[in-house]
């Protein structure tokens, strides 16, 4: 008898917690519809702000679509309206543009249009993002032919315009001189000012350790050249 009325006290329990998990489960869901609903509310007020030849308020939209929570999400229309704002000369939206053509990111890649929008970026001469990934296209050869010389210019506008990844290619590319003539101090100088950043470097590629590249080189040069490979460091800080 007293098992079985345990059994019952169970069951009730059971019951109790159940409804209760049902009850604030379906409360989650009326959450994640209103967040939903108000959203969206919030991208087509942005659209209605657009007005005609508007690349900031088109960017914004971009930016609400990429960026929203499923299911309205929707890259084919960032895609688009990113489009937009860069045909209006909004940089950021071409750079982004760029990006999702070269990853076939809402539609279908197009390495053409990718290099031609990085391009366009490029020549703003105000963004180091699309002078380092257009330096990694041709660098790798991606749906272009390699082309040493072009990586390396463009690595070096990213890298002075302070980027921390180009910025460590550069040394690696004067130590072991690809693309340029091998200098070891202008190497140990890019370095340096790699390592300040070297979370973020090591992060793109754990195996871009700009602290060990100092150690390996200082053990093949002597105290003035590591001198003059610094105030090289500082001289070249100074261009971002």
């Amino acid at each position: 008898m007293r098992g079985l009325l345990a059994f019952v006290f169970i069951g009730i329990l059971a019951l109790s917690f159940g409804s209760a998990w049902f009850f604030f489960g379906a409360l989650d869901e009326v959450d994640k519809v209103a967040e939903q609903s108000i959203y969206n509310d919030r991208i087509l007020n942005a659209i209605a702000a657009v007005k005609s030849d508007d690349a900031k308020s088109a960017y914004v939209v971009a930016e609400l679509y990429s960026n929203a929570p499923d299911p309205l999400k929707n890259l084919k229309e960032a895609r688009s309206w990113y489009g937009n704002s860069a045909q209006g000369g909004w940089i950021e939206a071409q750079v982004k543009l760029a990006r999702m053509y070269e990853l076939g990111q809402g539609g279908t890649a197009d390495m053409r249009r990718a290099i031609k929008w990085y391009q366009l970026a490029v020549r703003s001469g105000q963004n180091k993002d699309a002078a380092f990934r257009l330096a990694e296209i041709y660098f790798k050869g991606k749906g272009t032919l390699q082309n040493q010389n072009k990586a390396f210019k463009l690595y070096r506008i990213a890298a002075n315009s302070g980027h921390p990844v180009a910025r460590y290619l550069m040394g690696n590319m004067y130590e072991t001189g690809w693309g340029v003539e091998p200098d070891v101090v202008t190497a140990f100088a890019w370095y340096s000012l790699a390592a300040k950043q070297a979370k973020i470097v090591s992060q793109y590629n754990k195996n871009f350790k700009a602290n060990v590249a100092l150690v390996r080189l200082e053990k093949i040069m002597n105290a003035s050249l590591v001198l003059v490979a610094k105030r090289k460091a500082l001289e070249l800080s100074t261009r971002n």
